[in-house]
């Protein structure tokens, strides 16, 4: 379980990795797309693998591929971007000890929910982050606001 995660870093993100995540979100729910506002045209894009700019960790147990989060960070402020853990692994408390290490490293972290994404609501509101609409019309469906989440503007 989460005690046995090794998380790599950046560089330590093989391209074999990426295409993983890849395969695994293209074969995901809908749902779990529309909320990571992730599809077939945009998915290179989003998860490239050379010359990112940004920053991803990946968490890896035992031959397993589990999840990851990508992030960068601006005048002091870590905008979180995309976390995904993989469809068998959900449940487990990954994302959660993920949110917890970058809380750990990075004092001030942000990150957009799309609407109806409760279980990500959940999560950040149990390591104490705080959430508020967000004006910008971000994500494929303009309806949708997403919601702002931080850990400092409290």
């Amino acid at each position: 379980g989460v005690k046995n995660m090794i998380i790599l870093k950046d560089n330590e993100v093989t391209s074999n990795v990426i295409k993983i995540f890849r395969k695994k979100i293209m074969v995901d729910t809908k749902e779990v797309k529309k909320f990571l506002g992730i599809n077939s045209r945009n998915i290179v894009e989003r998860l490239p693998i050379k010359n990112r700019d940004f920053n991803i960790w990946a968490i890896k147990e035992k031959d397993s591929i589990i999840g990851f989060v990508s992030f960068k960070t601006a005048n002091d402020i870590t905008f979180i971007k995309t976390l995904y853990i993989v469809k068998e692994h959900r449940k487990k408390g990954y994302a959660k000890k993920l949110l917890l290490k970058l809380n750990k490293q990075f004092d001030k972290l942000e990150t957009q929910v799309n609407k109806g994404n409760t279980v990500m609501y959940k999560m950040l509101e149990s390591i104490g982050f705080k959430g508020k609409e967000s004006r910008l019309g971000l994500g494929t469906d303009l309806n949708t606001k997403p919601i702002l989440w931080s850990n400092y503007k409290l």
